[in-house]
């Protein structure tokens, strides 16, 4: 078993699909860092507090999954916290060029960190946060994309 590791990401919001990698780290690692970008190209709609705020609530009761956020690069994230592995959701061919790419950048960067890839279950990799947030604009149910206690934090937030 791994003893930590990171599955960084915007997560605005946290979707089904986020939550089943999280699944699935916990049986690769001791310890799981959630750590959530403040510093990405994406516009965001929920402020990193609010995003924060999310994952502490879905999470509160997970002994081995730490909620943070972050600036800069995850690979010095994964130095600073003595992390070798760093794993990375994949949905389709077009993330995985993306990740393989940006996986190839930190090997040049630090050699000892690590990119693993992991896919959501089938049922789950269509759902983009992208997807759900046009959604959340229109006031449309969001139950099939994301847990019932985000949705239900996200509708008291509208």
């Amino acid at each position: 078993m791994i003893d930590k590791i990171i599955y960084p990401g915007s997560f605005d919001p946290i979707t089904k699909g986020h939550e089943n990698i999280i699944n699935q780290l916990q049986n690769l690692a001791s310890v799981v860092i959630v750590a959530i970008a403040e510093d990405n190209d994406k516009n965001s709609l929920y402020s990193i507090d609010q995003r924060l705020n999310l994952l502490n609530e879905l999470y509160q009761n997970h002994a081995n999954i730490e909620v943070i956020s972050y600036s800069g690069l995850t690979v010095d994230l994964a130095k600073k916290n003595d992390v070798s592995v760093i794993a990375r959701g994949l949905r389709n061919e077009i993330d995985f060029a993306y990740e393989r790419d940006l996986s190839d950048m930190n090997q040049k960067i630090d050699g000892s960190v690590r990119t693993i890839f992991l896919q959501s279950d089938p049922s789950l990799r269509s759902i983009s946060s992208s997807l759900v947030r046009q959604l959340i604009d229109l006031n449309k149910d969001l139950s099939p994309f994301l847990s019932k206690k985000i949705t239900n934090l996200i509708n008291a937030w509208r």
